[in-house]
């Protein structure tokens, strides 16, 4: 296909090679489609906001906890009060956290080799949101209208919630559970 060719000076399969600019040129469907991220690199919001230096949440029966690491500029992803690294050593971490507090349900149409059905998140409908963003926590909401559209973060006065750049990790986790 476009974009693709082999490079004989290689062995097989090694030697296919792709020029990702014409696939992209072959495939381009109009651009990539907004998710509801909104990055700003200040934000006045957080001047009066409380303190956020920990994430402690659950998904399922998973303990999901998070801390400001200052130096980094980012949370850092803990299991049992330890770490988390990348095979490199880097250590996991992004500097925001979005708690996404969604409805969960039991899907007994997928069941483990144990017998315990699966769950399934509902991410289409609305409800809490919890940002933490430069070591401070901002609650706001989010809603999402159907499969097809990308879910809206706001602060509870509607204004976009404002994400350091760099990346994020959404955590969605259950209604009810601890933020």
């Amino acid at each position: 296909g476009p974009g693709f060719s082999r490079d004989y000076s290689r062995p097989a399969p090694y030697n296919l090679v792709s020029n990702l600019a014409q696939v992209a040129g072959a495939v381009h469907t109009g651009g990539s489609k907004a998710i509801g991220f909104t990055f700003a690199r200040t934000w006045p919001a957080l001047t009066g906001a409380p303190a956020g230096l920990a994430v402690n949440t659950v998904v399922g029966s998973t303990s999901v906890d998070f801390r400001w690491v200052p130096s980094l500029g980012k949370y850092v992803r803990m299991i049992g009060g330890q770490q988390l690294h990348a095979a490199s050593g880097a250590p996991i971490a992004a500097p925001n956290v979005l708690v996404q507090l969604c409805k969960v349900s039991v899907n007994p149409g997928d069941i483990d080799v144990v017998g315990n059905p699966s769950q399934f998140t509902h991410t289409v409908g609305s409800g809490t949101a919890v940002l933490f963003r430069n070591g401070k926590r901002i609650v706001g909401k989010w809603s999402r209208g159907n499969t097809a559209s990308g879910t809206t973060w706001t602060t509870l006065s509607g204004k976009p919630l404002l994400m350091a750049p760099g990346g994020a990790i959404v955590v969605l986790a259950t209604v009810g559970a601890p933020v």
